[in-house]
This record gives structure tokens, sequence and C-alpha cells, in this order.
């Protein structure tokens, strides 16, 4: 009879246990802004994140504010939304010119070269949305993935829209 209530206790709380929120969480974000980052909730729902992230040639700081909802599919399985900004420097790389040469030996073939030159880097800030899907595992280990759309300006000059930012994203609780 002990063992029984025993079993009967520990599934009662393992249960219980999977539904758990947690509070603060460091990880790593690997898609088209690497990096690494940092998750605190101050609610069950909301929270607040910190990336730092290498991206076309330069680094940027985001700071994101997201809501998390579970999803009926599974109460481990969480819809987050949100939005932020981001601040930093990356290379604007729409000006690279090509050369076409033609060459002398055939007259049907063409040799397109690159110059390779480093195209200069800009201060960038613009602003940042965030959806994704984030499974939260028994372990203290939480796996997503995400679309993060932004919007840049750069050195005050260009502008830029980049949509499919998409990621997976790989989190440790503290």
């Amino acid at each position: 009879m002990k063992k029984i209530l025993l079993i009967t206790a520990i599934m009662f709380f393992a249960d219980h246990c999977l539904a758990q929120y947690y509070r603060n969480a460091v990880g790593i974000r690997a898609g088209g802004s690497a990096g690494v980052f940092y998750k605190s909730f101050h609610t069950e729902s909301m929270a607040y994140q910190a990336l730092v992230s290498a991206r076309n040639g330069g680094a940027q700081a985001t700071g994101l504010y997201t809501r998390h909802l579970p999803t009926k599919l599974s109460h481990n399985l969480f819809f987050y939304y949100g939005g932020g900004a981001h601040v930093g420097f990356e290379r604007y790389e729409s000006n690279r010119r090509r050369r076409v040469e033609f060459n002398t030996i055939s007259t049907n073939v063409f040799n397109t070269q690159v110059n390779n030159f480093n195209p200069p880097k800009y201060f960038s800030m613009g602003i940042d949305a965030i959806v994704g899907l984030e499974y939260r595992f028994t372990a203290p280990i939480t796996l997503g993935f995400d679309v993060k759309p932004r919007f840049s300006f750069l050195g005050m000059r260009f502008t830029r829209f980049e949509f499919w930012d998409a990621s997976l994203t790989f989190s440790f609780l503290i």
C-alpha cells in the first residue's frame, strides 16, 4: 500500500513539474543572426530577452519583449511572439561591383569576375519582431525555432528589411 501511495504521489508531482514555468535561461541561437541570448521572465507569460549576435560581417545587440502562450498540442510546447530593437554595425554589400570581361580565345565565353573589395561597415539600428515555438523538456533545457524579421537603418543612408531571419535556439535554464 505504501508503494502504491508513493508511486501515485510521484506521478502527481512529476506531471505537475512538467508544466513549471522557468525564470531565467541562457542559450545559443543558430541561424541568420547567430549568437548568444539571455531570457528572463518577469511574469509567467512575459519575458525580456537580450541577444548578442553576429550578422553581415558585424555585430548587433538586440533587446526583445516576448509573450509566451501554451499550445493545445502539448503542455510543454509554447508559442511566443514579441518585438524590440537592435543596435550595432554591419557591412552593406548591395553595391558589390561586377566586371564582365570578354574572353578573346572563344567568342562565345564571357568571364564574370567579382571585385572583392571590402564593403564599408555602417552603424545599424532598427526594430525587430519575433514569432516562434519553444519546447520545454523535463530536464532544464529548451529547444525552439523562431523567425525574427527586422527593419534596419544603415548609417542613416540606407534601409534594409529582412524577413526570413530564422533560427534554432537551445537554452539552459538557470
